[in-house]
């Protein structure tokens, strides 16, 4: 792929990563002398993936933000079909966990401003967390991943009641595959904004049905019993965002942003502008580093929702590859077979 010119226009660079679904490319549009970003789907998707890369398309089409990468196109070459979005330089939103309290802040309400955006416009994002967020090296945020982003008149391309999202993030609403609105999301940043504040998840286990059992029945602990010196109202409005109840959360993502603002500490609020810290430094992160192929994986279970419910989940992550699942071992390995 690299050295490429797709449509005559995209003349591929590089390769940045490797997902479950789609290879993305830095490229040169030759057409208008910019760098892009190419997200290539991958030839062996289920035909629900197909959709849902096509959803993102239009999902990202209709929004016009600064904090939201951009789409400018989607296309198809031999068969090969790609999106054409913004190339976004810095750094993930994981490299600020743990950040110190104003920084919290201060891309907590660029993240929730972003999405209130989105959500006036029937948006829904669905997979709020750090991988799906970068942060430019102006201390901009840019939501970066909509691949699960729902417009409220799109049809649906999982079976009802299948859990969609990352276990880790997921609102109690969404580990019980209930209807979803506009405050799933603000559940899901609180979780982030908790990671982001204290260096830990409010709910973490190696357990999958452990893990969505506690979103929707355990309550999380107060921050400052990880931090003791974070400020109350910052710990009073990212426990808000996590309530098990929608009624009892922020109702909108505007209204979210406004309670981040107000706990400021004093201090920083003063300051003339607010400057995140640099991202720590990590191995994975340097230029040269190749990129990771995923983990590639075959699943056989009879038990069907369990099943799919894990393929949904390994399928939002791109550390992992789903080459082919079913009910017995040997339909599974056949599938890998014929690939």
């Amino acid at each position: 792929m690299i050295g490429r010119k797709l449509r005559n226009r995209y003349e591929v660079l590089e390769r940045v990563g490797d997902g479950s679904t789609a290879t993305v490319f830095r490229a040169m549009d030759t057409r208008l002398g910019r760098e892009v970003a190419l997200k290539v789907l991958l030839p062996h998707v289920r035909e629900n993936t197909r959709v849902r890369f096509f959803q993102e398309a239009t999902a990202a089409a209709q929004l016009n933000h600064p904090n939201i990468m951009a789409i400018y196109d989607i296309d198809e070459e031999d068969g090969q079909h790609f999106l054409v979005v913004e190339y976004v330089e810095g750094d993930p939103l994981s490299d600020f966990i743990p950040s110190p309290p104003d920084v919290v802040i201060e891309l907590g309400r660029q993240i929730a401003q972003a999405l209130a955006y989105a959500h006036a416009r029937h948006i829904i994002h669905r997979d709020i967390k750090p991988a799906n967020i970068k942060v430019t090296p102006a201390g901009q945020i840019k939501i970066m991943d909509l691949g699960l982003a729902l417009p409220r008149e799109a049809k649906r391309v999982t079976a009802a009641g299948m859990i969609i999202g990352t276990p880790a993030y997921l609102s109690p609403e969404q580990a019980q595959g209930h209807p979803l609105d506009a405050r799933t999301d603000i559940y899901s940043l609180g979780v982030v904004l908790y990671e982001m504040a204290t260096g830990v998840l409010p709910f973490d286990t190696d357990d999958i049905p452990a893990l969505l059992l506690q979103q929707v029945k355990q309550p999380p602990k107060p921050l400052r019993e990880h931090v003791p010196d974070i400020p109350a109202a910052l710990d009073n409005v990212i426990l808000r965002a996590l309530e098990k109840q929608p009624a009892r959360r922020f109702q909108t993502m505007d209204a979210f942003a406004s309670a981040l603002k107000a706990a400021m500490p004093a201090s920083a609020a003063e300051s003339s502008s607010t400057q995140t810290r640099p991202p720590v430094e990590s191995a994975s992160a340097g230029p040269d580093a190749p990129a990771q192929e995923p983990l590639r994986i075959v699943l056989a279970d009879d038990h069907k929702l369990l099943r799919k419910t894990l393929v949904s989940y390994l399928e939002s992550n791109d550390a992992y590859l789903v080459v082919g699942e079913a009910s017995d071992g040997d339909e599974a390995l056949q599938q890998t077979l014929e690939l």
